[in-house]
């Protein structure tokens, strides 16, 4: 950027400026989400960058390394805004993994002019860096937000590509005005644009990510951080529709004695209790074994492309480790057991009330024959 476009370019800094004024909007408005303010300012520095190189470049005036300076920033504090979104706002990793890149950075800018390299070039190269470690950073977050994460990764790649061809050119090429032609007015030109495409589509993701928070704290249970009822039966059926050809079983897991355990030691020890139970539960099970509390000291686990031998040896394996097991209360240990009712189906043909009903059943014959044991609903049924 030893030379800067004067018009389209004003227009597309005051784009710029715009958006950093709405990212500052939103960030008072979300409670002050600081990736928002981190984005804010990487629009602003880069405003406040270009124009410093245009005065420059009007007034033939030295200004090229805090100019330059202040565009490597902006791609840092962009990189910092998404580390804030996922890692929230984890300083002492941002202190010590990039603010040195950062430092080294501004170092090799303030002795670019004294060793005869072009700075724009190094400029330019440096926040290909950083676009790069932004996309890595992206990456991670994959499976979360995997259309927007996408659309991020796209345009963080052809930011370092752009900025990494302008580099080049700019090292390579040691007359100013070829900023002017071809690549250098291309990729400026672009660099400005996918920078607004950018700052746009990363409200986009927070926004994505905050309703996935919501969802998912409407789904879990307080008490035993185990799904509700209702997020249980909501990705339960969507478990079904996914192995309908396959045999899953159901169990339906009741504390034994609970209203005894509450009257005795107290509610505090019951949802201690709880919270321990469906903690044994939930390691005793497999990885992609659905658990959820239906209600009061009711568990259900649903467990798909499972036989009934292979659920009879995980529900025999749940009753030994929990009755084995001793259980903290307030102020004393108590011994805890379960009973557990099981309906196995070969095929989706019948519906996720169906299994809880001969599931229910069983656990009910279970209790009557003497509690802490395990009881299949019939085939038949």
């Amino acid at each position: 950027m030893d030379v800067l476009l004067p018009s389209g370019i004003v227009a597309a800094l005051m784009i710029n400026l715009m958006v950093s004024g709405y990212l500052v909007a939103i960030y008072f408005y979300h409670e002050r989400e600081q990736a928002f303010l981190s984005w804010a300012l990487a629009c602003g520095c880069f405003v406040v960058g270009s124009l410093i190189l245009l005065v420059q470049y009007w007034l033939a005036m030295s200004l090229s390394i805090p100019g330059y300076m202040l565009l490597v920033f902006s791609s840092c504090l962009l990189l910092r805004g998404v580390v804030q979104l996922f890692q929230d706002d984890n300083t002492r990793m941002w202190g010590a993994g990039y603010m040195p890149v950062f430092a080294l950075t501004a170092l090799i800018l303030a002795m670019a002019p004294v060793a005869g390299i072009s700075t724009g070039g190094v400029a330019s190269l440096m926040m290909a860096l950083f676009f790069v470690l932004t996309e890595r950073a992206l990456a991670r977050q994959q499976d979360s937000f995997i259309v927007v994460v996408v659309l991020l990764r796209v345009l963080m790649f052809v930011h370092a590509l752009i900025m990494t061809v302008q580099g080049l050119s700019y090292l390579l090429t040691f007359e100013t005005a070829s900023a002017l032609s071809g690549v250098g007015q291309w990729s400026l030109f672009s660099h400005l644009l996918l920078t607004v495409a950018t700052a746009l589509t990363l409200p986009m993701m927070h926004a994505i990510r905050e309703k996935q928070e919501w969802h998912k704290r409407a789904n879990t249970d307080v008490l035993t951080a185990t799904l509700t009822r209702r997020g249980f039966f909501d990705l339960a059926a969507q478990k079904l529709a996914l192995h309908g050809a396959e045999p899953c079983t159901f169990l339906m897991i009741d504390i034994d004695h609970f209203k005894p355990i509450n009257d005795q030691y107290g509610h505090a020890t019951g949802d201690l209790v709880l919270q321990q139970v469906a903690q044994r539960i939930q390691a005793g099970v497999r990885k992609d074994d659905l658990l959820g509390r239906l209600g009061g000291e009711e568990f259900g686990v649903l467990m798909t492309e499972t036989t009934e031998q292979e659920a009879n040896v995980i529900a025999n394996r749940l009753l030994g480790q929990i009755s084995a097991s001793e259980f903290m209360g307030e102020t004393q240990q108590i011994s805890v057991t379960v009973s557990i009712g099981a309906m196995t189906q070969v095929s989706s043909k019948h519906d996720l009330e169906h299994l809880l009903r001969q599931a229910d059943k069983a656990l009910y014959q279970a209790k009557e024959r003497g509690r802490n044991m395990l009881k299949f609903a019939d085939k038949t049924a």
